[in-house]
């Protein structure tokens, strides 16, 4: 078994309760030129940008926009290096260039403008295309980061900024990758005390808030709160019950989320929270489980 076999494995249990199909045969062709889809999984884990080491991801969503399901991944080359794994992500932009309605244009200039490395994720909904996204991911000291990010704005033609307060640090720029594409900053708040229900129902205390900025509606700016939950939750059932009581309480049905806990025991990697277009949106990320040697 390779890699590649693995994470389809993964995704078709989740794809079996969550209702969103990879209709249209896109993953192997990604996971192929993401360099480690063909690895044997005897074969030990190439150096990875996330602290759980493993270059893919399955999240699915509760409420609105369910069902979809999303698979991260991060393009990676042998030798390791950051030029190479760079290289990597300008073949799997190549190969997302082929897709119906993909719009790759704006990436190679980004590429050009500093960030360490880049994942990328497709998003699976029932009776669409897949829908293709870049998360260009920040490294080095917060001036530079800033710099990049700004820089990186005024060449996507995006007038509105982030505030980013003394203690913040911005770690992803994203956009989508087909025409006119959302446009997202990531920034890492670690004395944020978020005081709304979800905040309430993750955690009262400042534990590290990964805000997702939304730039693309000047009039109507939404922000996507991430809850690092392998690391703050050590208890995964207490925090699948506080989750449940959470989505009830909003109004989410959380029948697809309760069965897959039951049937696929995963643990939770990031639990993310918005309202989109005034509807609550949960969004679950699971620690991907894999044969290490």
């Amino acid at each position: 078994m390779n890699r590649g076999d693995e994470l389809l494995q993964s995704f078709a249990k989740v794809a079996a309760i969550a209702g969103a199909e990879d209709e249209h045969g896109a993953l192997r062709p990604l996971l192929d030129a993401c360099g480690w889809g063909t690895r044997d999984v005897g074969e030990p884990l190439l150096p990875s940008g996330v602290r759980h080491g493993v270059p893919f991801g399955v999240s699915f969503v509760i409420g609105e926009g369910a069902p979809e399901i999303r698979v991260f991944v991060e393009p990676q080359d042998d030798p390791p290096s950051l030029a190479s794994y760079m290289n990597a992500s300008r073949r799997v932009a190549r190969l997302i260039a082929l897709a119906p309605g993909a719009d790759v244009s704006r990436l190679e200039p980004l590429f050009a403008r500093g960030f360490a490395r880049a994942w990328f994720a497709v998003a699976f909904r029932p009776g669409g295309p897949p829908q293709y996204r870049v998360y260009l991911c920040l490294a080095g000291e917060r001036a530079e980061r800033l710099r990049i990010v700004d820089d990186s704005l005024a060449e996507l033609g995006v007038a509105r900024r982030v505030h980013v307060g003394p203690t913040d640090q911005p770690t992803m720029l994203s956009i989508d990758l087909h025409a006119d594409p959302r446009v997202k900053v990531y920034v890492l708040m670690p004395n944020h005390v978020l005081d709304d229900p979800f905040g309430r129902a993750m955690s009262a205390e400042p534990i590290g808030w990964l805000a997702c900025h939304f730039l693309e509606r000047v009039n109507a700016p939404r922000v996507a709160w991430h809850y690092g939950a392998a690391r703050h939750s050590p208890d995964d059932d207490d925090l699948a019950r506080r989750l449940v009581r959470f989505c009830r309480d909003v109004g989410s049905d959380t029948a697809i989320y309760e069965r897959a806990r039951a049937e696929l025991r995963f643990r939770h990697h990031f639990v993310t929270w918005q309202r989109q277009d005034g509807r609550p949106r949960v969004t679950v990320y699971l620690v991907p489980e894999v044969r290490r040697p």
